[in-house]
């Protein structure tokens, strides 16, 4: 019998070719209507994996795709095993990539195409006996016993669709893009999914409403706990970038500028590398770790890309310079960064380069050697920055850094040590008492 493995399916030729087969829709011409009237209980089907209790599941509330977790979980895999093992049939895959349109449960593994022809009689009475047994009713009398003990979300074939959130209706016209002719798609609650029903583990499982979306626009995060309450409306996005969102599938420049930023192999294909490469980042940046370049990790991994934040427009955009730039942007660049004025030169070479980077390190922005967005930024409040004894801050390490205090000294913190520096650099360049006293910024703008 075919079996079902745990790893995606969106790439590679197989992977293609299914994903192909199954978005396809091939559709026959019209066929009769299939009854889906369901058998008594006690229907001939699949036994078990554990001994059934008296109690049973509520339906399953539907919990649509929010996350890319191209995974197939294991309660998918040990279902789609089951039924071609006991039934037959092939197999058109559970995974899909994130990248393709539409909302769809293969996103998260936790749907199935199970290959069956409508229009090949040994399979549709496979189809039938399938559904009879699926839709028998349960303990309680109440139509859906299995699908309810599976944690079914709807099941769709030929044309018709079937689902636990509305299972009063029955079986109700299909309207989507394929007719499902060559198959039946079944989609699993998070319950099922992860094979915590009643039907695997002989207890009756509560509902699980899935990860839920922290910003809005940008995915759920990955599932990672049990979830039972509905997910609550997700904040507004902090930011606005002029990339698009990415995920597992996606293709292109953005993905490429994405793994350059990452520091990985930059082939333009978001694969499972590149997806692994952005959970690590968006983890070591506390970032909701969704596996998607979304807004906030493209903010975080380029802020040269943000348009907004929280609804007001970001800086005026600002040169990109790096080694072998020159110009009046590269001498306003060296005079912000406080450079001897011997060496302002306006040729972007490897000191320049060497004050870039340790300026950055300084403030704790990703180090790159080019002025990034981030580094115009941070340099701005310099012009205008009062400190006085006692401050701290990004401006007072900015502060300690101009004054060449050795590292130790560096600390953000305006004391005695920052204090009697400034005092001697005062001496230095003959700066008035005031210019110490309260006002540093005009002693600062001297250097």
């Amino acid at each position: 019998m075919t079996r079902l493995l745990r790893t995606p399916l969106g790439s590679g030729r197989v992977g293609r070719l299914l994903a192909a087969l199954a978005l396809a829709g091939l559709v026959a011409g019209t066929a009769p209507a299939v009854s889906h009237t369901p058998a008594s209980a006690g229907v001939d089907g699949p036994a078990p994996a554990a001994t059934l209790p008296a109690g049973i599941e509520t339906f399953a509330p539907y919990v649509g795709q929010g996350s890319c977790d191209p995974i197939a979980k294991r309660g998918m895999v040990r279902l789609a095993n089951l039924l071609i093992d006991y039934y037959g049939g092939g197999s058109y895959g559970i995974v899909r990539a994130c990248a393709i349109g539409g909302q769809s449960e293969h996103k998260e593994g936790r749907a199935f195409d199970w290959k069956l022809n409508y229009f090949d009689s040994a399979d549709r009475a496979r189809a039938e006996r399938f559904l009879s047994w699926l839709l028998a009713p349960g303990p309680d009398g109440v139509v859906g016993g299995m699908a309810r003990r599976l944690g079914i979300q709807y099941v769709i074939w030929n044309k018709k669709i079937w689902s636990s959130s509305r299972y009063d209706e029955g079986w109700r016209d299909y309207y989507g893009s394929s007719a499902h002719q060559d198959h039946i798609h079944i989609s699993l609650s998070w319950a099922g999914a992860l094979a915590r029903t009643s039907f695997w583990t002989g207890k009756v499982a509560h509902d699980d409403y899935g990860p839920c979306a922290v910003y809005a626009g940008d995915p759920a995060v990955i599932r990672t706990t049990y979830n039972r309450n509905p997910c609550p409306e997700p904040s507004p996005a902090p930011y606005t970038v002029n990339r698009s969102m990415i995920w597992y599938g996606s293709a292109g420049d953005d993905v490429e500028h994405a793994q350059r930023e990452l520091g990985i192999y930059a082939d333009g294909s978001f694969g499972p590398v590149t997806r692994q490469a952005v959970i690590d980042f968006q983890r070591a940046r506390g970032l909701p770790v969704t596996g998607a370049v979304d807004a906030i990790t493209w903010a975080k991994l380029d802020p040269s890309t943000v348009v907004s934040v929280n609804g007001e427009e970001a800086p005026a955009e600002t040169p990109l310079l790096a080694r072998g730039s020159t110009g009046d942007d590269v001498k306003r660049l060296q005079k912000q960064l406080g450079m001897p004025r011997s060496i302002r030169d306006g040729v972007f070479g490897p000191v320049t380069e060497g004050y870039v980077i340790d300026f950055q390190r300084t403030v704790g922005i990703r180090v790159t050697g080019t002025s990034t967005r981030a580094t115009w930024k941070a340099l701005q409040p310099v012009s205008g920055t009062m400190l006085y004894p006692g401050d701290s801050g990004d401006a007072v390490l900015l502060l300690q850094r101009r004054l060449n205090l050795p590292l130790r000294f560096r600390t953000g913190f305006f004391g005695r040590v920052t204090a009697d520096a400034l005092v001697a650099f005062k001496a230095r360049h003959n700066l008035p008492e005031w210019a110490v006293a309260g006002k540093s910024v005009r002693a600062w703008l001297r250097m």
